[in-house]
């Protein structure tokens, strides 16, 4: 906690957009943490689309085709199993996991889930050792 992991991978996301790899990119984080990935994406990079996609309304909301609009996704571990057939059909350009140590067991949901989603990158963040 505190090592700079959301504001690196923010760098990343802006230097991508910058060289023109408009997204779409999701950040997929716990729950308690998704909102602070939305806070610090705006004040970080103000110019980046952000979205954070939760709550009971998301499918009505949010399209799959408006999602490959937005330059950033932010959703939870548990939207992101819930919803995994919808992210699928994303063409994503960059997937990251905040604290990806959570994902040691290769058969839990979230991985299942996970290995759903077609992306050309993918990045695990933690700050556990």
């Amino acid at each position: 906690m505190g090592l700079g992991k959301t504001a690196q991978v923010l760098a990343l996301v802006a230097y991508l957009k910058e060289r023109k790899v408009h997204g779409p990119f999701l950040i997929i984080a716990p729950l308690s943490a998704a909102p602070q990935w939305v806070t610090e994406a705006k004040r970080f990079v103000p110019s980046l689309t952000t979205l954070f996609y939760h709550g009971t309304h998301r499918r009505a909301l949010h399209p799959p085709k408006k999602l490959a609009k937005v330059n950033l996704v932010v959703t939870s571990y548990e939207v992101a199993m819930t919803d995994a057939s919808r992210f699928a059909t994303v063409p994503w350009r960059l997937l990251v996991v905040d604290e990806g140590h959570r994902l040691k067991n290769p058969r839990c949901r979230l991985v299942k889930s996970l290995r759903l989603l077609r992306t050309d990158g993918r990045l695990l963040l933690t700050g556990t050792p």
